[in-house]
């Protein structure tokens, strides 16, 4: 089996990037496509589902927020995959001391069966905000312990938005899970450039812009993550670069058997 996660930048328009995206997604095929940030600033639009849908022959399961930017999609190509159920729920977007998130997130699932197993595919979009990432992703596991559902085989993928320094992706390690890519590949993931790489090679992009606007600055990082928990084995990791004329993210290639 064969998983893609990718953030495909929403800032930029669909028609700017999606003959790279999809032309990707179509030599890859995967079987399974996790997307984030697949719909911005547009209401009840779902050009980008359609024309995925269209290009792969695939069965989408996505949110469709107006007002924020953090809106995900599974996507399933393999039609022998079966979906036993689907789920949604809305991260909390109050802090204990009050603060508001103002993007709050959502967390769509899809519990599957592949091949007689049950797994479980979770496709995140963590919060920017410290405080929220960890509130997020407590959310999460609240969620799974509750419901019986942390007993699955599950894989986790997405935007993590963890820069080492933040440390959420210790934490999901530090609740049972594996770092796929960690478990087969020697060498550091970067799966974002930092910020003097983006000013440097790529002065007009809306992320150096950001950059000199805000007067912020950032290390080369790892925040896309896909991790796993049960019988699962992972065969390889790759990384897919898009960077930058689809997208700011470096996708992650997921080769698996249940």
């Amino acid at each position: 089996m064969k998983l893609l996660t990718q953030n495909i930048y929403c800032i930029t328009t669909w028609d700017s990037k999606k003959d790279v995206l999809l032309k990707a997604f179509k030599e890859i095929n995967p079987d399974i496509i996790c997307l984030q940030e697949l719909i911005c600033g547009k209401s009840n639009s779902s050009e980008e589902v359609n024309d995925i849908e269209k290009t792969l022959n695939s069965d989408a399961y996505f949110t469709d927020t107006y007002q924020y930017m953090p809106n995900q999609g599974i996507f399933l190509q393999n039609r022998e995959i079966e979906i036993i159920q689907k789920y949604r729920f809305n991260h909390s977007s109050v802090y204990k001391d009050g603060t508001l998130d103002l993007h709050p997130r959502v967390v769509i699932a899809e519990l599957l069966k592949i091949n007689g197993k049950e797994i479980l595919l979770i496709n995140l979009h963590l919060s920017p905000i410290k405080i929220f990432r960890y509130q997020n992703w407590s959310d999460i596991m609240l969620w799974l312990n509750k419901s019986g559902l942390i007993k699955k085989n599950i894989l986790i993928a997405g935007d993590f938005n963890s820069y080492d320094k933040d440390d959420i992706h210790k934490t999901v390690v530090k609740d049972g899970f594996k770092n796929a890519w960690a478990e087969v590949n020697k060498e550091t993931c970067i799966s974002y450039k930092g910020s003097e790489w983006w000013t440097t090679n790529h002065p007009e992009h809306p992320v150096s812009k950001r950059i000199h606007d805000r007067n912020e600055s950032w290390d080369d990082n790892c925040i896309d993550f896909i991790f796993y928990k049960g019988d699962i084995k992972i065969n390889s990791v790759e990384l897919l670069d898009l960077v930058p004329e689809s997208t700011d993210h470096r996708g992650l290639i997921l080769d698996f058997n249940l």
